[in-house]
């Protein structure tokens, strides 16, 4: 029931957002895109597009709030009861299982992660989040195969303590990755433009991993059916 809901609200921001995004995205680029001015313009403009269809409201404002720096994003986020970040994300197996989808780092070119995004409170289980973040980072739709369980923050203890009074340090994270077959890569979604995506063989993903000393990711990787 829970990723029969997930795949209704992706498909219904899929459906929805994206022709608007598209429109939008060829008339304004580069750091105008960014700014406060258009977050209100943009804002305004899928609300009076939603003033006929009321009930796709809610997913299409939350893509527009995850989309711009300094809006009310952190509202929505999940945390844990021992106050630690809640991520969700998935490995996304190629039909013959020997490719993971990845996605490039916003904050680094060249810099690859596996789809991955909070778990957001008004979301009913990891799973909706997790197949939410495959389709707005990476534009890919299918099913949740496999639960691949949680993993705890892996940075040493004196980092995720140093966190919890520096903002500048990324606070301690509980990540929920699932298996996710592919079965439509779109053309069109939320983050082309922000991010690239390709497909990595397990040895490709698993160096590109180390070298950036992702040991969630690894760790999410390695837990996967893809094939070694």
């Amino acid at each position: 029931m829970a990723q029969s809901r997930s795949m209704e609200v992706g498909s219904c921001s899929r459906n929805f957002i994206a022709p608007h995004v598209h429109i939008l995205r060829n008339s304004i680029s580069g750091p105008r895109w960014e700014s406060q001015t258009t977050y209100v313009a943009f804002s305004t403009y899928i609300f009076l597009v939603n003033c006929v269809q009321p009930l796709r409201l809610s997913p299409c404002y939350r893509i527009i709030i995850r989309w711009f720096p300094g809006s009310q994003y952190s509202l929505l986020l999940g945390y844990a009861s021992d106050g630690s970040r809640l991520v969700a994300g998935v490995v996304a197996i190629s039909i013959d299982r020997r490719k993971v989808l990845v996605v490039e780092s916003t904050n680094r070119d060249n810099h690859w992660v596996l789809p991955k995004g909070g778990y957001e409170t008004d979301e009913p289980t990891p799973e909706d989040a997790a197949s939410r973040e495959a389709w707005e980072e990476a534009g890919i739709t299918g099913k949740i195969t496999r639960n691949l369980g949680e993993i705890r923050d892996p940075r040493p203890q004196d980092v995720l303590d140093a966190a919890k009074s520096n903002n500048n340090i990324i606070p301690c994270t509980t990540y929920y990755f699932f298996e996710f077959k592919v079965e439509k890569e779109e053309t069109l979604w939320p983050e082309m433009h922000k991010r690239r995506r390709r497909w990595m063989t397990y040895e490709e993903a698993t160096r590109c991993f180390k070298e950036m000393d992702r040991p969630e990711l690894l760790e999410a990787i390695e837990r996967s059916s893809i094939l070694r």
